[in-house]
């Protein structure tokens, strides 16, 4: 379950151990919105890291996108989370030794604002004042 405040709110639930045979599952509720919502996306990152030393290098990728919304949405509507998960680029949460591969969901919400108008450049790390953003752990496993 998670919530975001700052004159709106959010709640919904998204499974965070999941089969790599199986689709992320889950549910989004915007509960109230003083803005209107432009569009809610899931994005799903690869996570790699290395302890070299001691020091950790981690690197981030974005590896799909899906768009659970376009435009402003009903409040009080369930809106479904269905994510296929890709093949080629996913594999278990793996922790060995120094290394590791983990995923993360995060679930972006962009409000219709003049101001984002005038960005030319699309990054969902980072969180911009008309867009609200929440990333979840999610462990991947392999099953018989």
């Amino acid at each position: 379950m998670f919530c975001m405040s700052g004159g709106f709110r959010v709640t919904g639930k998204i499974c965070t151990q999941c089969s790599l045979t199986d689709p992320v599952g889950g549910e989004l509720t915007v509960e109230a919105s003083a803005l209107p919502i432009q569009s809610i996306d899931i994005h799903l990152f690869r996570v790699e890291s290395i302890l070299i030393g001691e020091k950790i290098a981690t690197e981030s990728s974005l590896i799909q996108t899906i768009q659970i919304a376009d435009g402003d949405v009903c409040r009080q509507m369930s809106l479904p989370i269905y994510i296929v998960l890709p093949r080629l680029v996913t594999c278990p949460t793996i922790f060995a030794g120094p290394f590791s591969v983990e995923f993360k969901v995060t679930i972006a919400i962009t409000f219709v604002s003049d101001v984002s108008k005038k960005r030319l450049k699309f990054d969902p790390k980072t969180p911009s004042p008309w867009r609200a953003v929440e990333s979840v752990p999610l462990e991947l496993v392999r099953t018989n």
